[in-house]
C-alpha cells in the first residue's frame, strides 16, 4: 500500500541529504514556486541549487554570529579558490 511522504520531508525518507523533497499536492507545488512560508518552513532538504542543507544553514549562522558586523550576511565555501571565484 502507498504511504504519502509528508510535505517537506526527504524523498527517500530519512535520507539526510536527499535532493528530492515531498510536495504531495498540486497546491504544495504551486506554493513552493511562489515561495509560500507554509511550504518553505517545512522543508528539511532539497536540491542543492535551490536549498541549503540545514547543517550548512546552522554553520552559516555560527560564522555570521562570530565574524559578521551588524546587518551583514555570511557565506561559506569549501576553499579559498571557490570563494575567490
Amino acid at each position: 500500500m502507498y504511504s504519502q511522504v509528508p510535505l517537506g520531508e526527504c524523498v527517500p525518507v530519512s535520507t539526510r541529504y536527499a535532493v528530492s523533497v515531498s510536495l504531495p499536492t498540486w497546491q504544495d507545488n504551486v506554493d513552493y514556486e511562489l515561495g509560500a512560508p507554509r511550504v518553505l518552513e517545512r522543508m528539511v532538504s532539497g536540491y542543492p541549487r535551490f536549498f541549503i542543507a540545514k547543517p550548512i544553514q546552522a554553520l552559516v549562522e555560527l560564522v555570521k554570529d562570530r565574524f559578521a558586523l551588524p546587518n551583514e550576511a555570511a557565506m561559506v565555501f569549501p576553499s579559498p579558490a571557490c570563494a575567490e571565484r
